[in-house]
């Protein structure tokens, strides 16, 4: 009978440490998930404060452009009056009048540039804005996968710790009472 006792304490000790191993195991694979998810968080953040930085430079350059055209407009509305005066004017004043008209088409072709270059701007904020949404999505993915680990893993510790509560009353009841 007490030979019986040890061998049934043997195996007891033996799976208890079997159970410690895997269980060992199974954290240290979640601490290694949860380092990388957070690793992951951290780079897609920094990402993020990047595109939120370009975006802003971005807006300031669409800002700097919009006055930049705004002045040219300004300049070309003024170089009309002064060209509509020429027309008035005699002819020694016929010169002056063809170096405005030269103004005129360069201040057109620079507005032309602008306009392009404004289209561009906008199409790249645009896409810009596109993957900022993309990203914020991913880490909206990311982080519901790691809560989704965090409920599992909350669920697996309350399961062992009602089991070890369970053997531990189990233990400390005498023999004769159950």
């Amino acid at each position: 009978m007490n030979r019986a006792f040890q061998i049934i304490n043997f195996l007891g000790v033996v799976a208890l440490a079997v159970l410690c191993a895997a269980q060992w195991r199974v954290n240290s694979d979640l601490n290694r998930q949860i380092s990388d998810l957070e690793r992951q968080r951290i780079d897609l953040t920094t990402q993020l404060a990047l595109r939120d930085k370009r975006i802003r430079e971005d807006t300031a350059d669409l800002d700097d452009f919009r006055t930049r055209l705004t002045m040219a407009e300004g300049q070309l509305r003024d170089l009309q009056i002064k060209l509509n005066t020429a027309k008035f004017q005699n002819q020694q004043l016929t010169a002056e009048r063809t170096q405005l008209i030269a103004q005129r088409d360069q201040l057109t072709t620079a507005l032309d540039s602008w306009k392009a270059a404004v289209a561009a701007r906008d199409q790249a904020i645009k896409q810009a804005g596109d993957d900022i949404k993309k990203v914020v999505d991913q880490r909206n993915e990311a982080v519901q996968k790691f809560n989704d680990l965090a409920d599992k893993y909350n669920a697996v510790v309350k399961e062992i710790n009602n089991e070890r509560a369970k053997a531990t009353a189990t233990a400390s009841q005498p023999a004769g009472i159950k």
